[in-house]
């Protein structure tokens, strides 16, 4: 909810909030689409199948752009959108809690691609695929996504155990980084623990 409700208002666009319970309900949304010229809509991906699954949708509305975060994104749900939003640019975020929401993006395209990408890294960010001895694996090869930069968080509240757990020294130094991002108070780089695996592509996406 905070880039939804900030970001809008940053640049000077109207916030429309609905109401509790209307993100389940795709006719209700696509209303205060029509109502309110909505041209920005954030969904996770299941809710987003199920708004393109109602019927006449397409041409209705003037969205430029879908906003697709939280669970991972199936093929057959990128390939909907664009078939009945054409014209849209559909982004496909992702970001755990701990790195203070989304850290890597990518704008879909129609492809045969079996897993829709996460994109890369946005400003200020660094990402690294490791194996469990924090090295980092090949183009191609799974690994454990870690994340750097200014978004982390400083740990969890009242645990510190946790806290060291998750979020660990950077044994790679500010590369990728913007100079003096992911630094905490005591002036080393730090990075989250992702717990996701992920893979490079030939594209350099994740």
């Amino acid at each position: 909810s905070v880039w939804e409700i900030f970001w809008p208002l940053t640049v000077g666009a109207r916030l429309v909030v609905a109401s509790p319970g209307d993100h389940r309900d795709p006719e209700r949304i696509i209303h205060l689409v029509l109502q309110y010229g909505v041209t920005t809509l954030n969904f996770a991906p299941a809710m987003l199948q199920a708004f393109l699954a109602y019927e006449g949708i397409e041409g209705r509305s003037c969205l430029k752009y879908v906003i697709c975060g939280g669970e991972a994104m199936p093929a057959i749900t990128q390939r909907e959108a664009l078939h009945h939003l054409p014209g849209i640019s559909l982004q496909n975020l992702y970001g755990p809690t701990e790195t203070t929401i989304h850290v890597t993006q990518w704008e879909c395209k129609d492809s045969d691609l079996g897993l829709v990408p996460i994109g890369g890294p946005i400003d200020a960010t660094s990402a690294h695929v490791v194996n469990e001895f924090m090295t980092k694996v090949p183009q191609g090869v799974a690994g454990e996504l870690l994340i750097g930069g200014d978004l982390l968080a400083r740990g969890y509240l009242g645990k510190a155990a946790l806290t060291a757990e998750r979020f660990v020294a950077d044994p790679f130094g500010q590369d990728g980084i913007e100079s003096g991002s992911g630094r905490g108070s005591e002036g080393g780089g730090r990075l989250y623990r992702t717990g996701d695996l992920v893979r490079w592509n030939v594209e350099g996406q994740l």
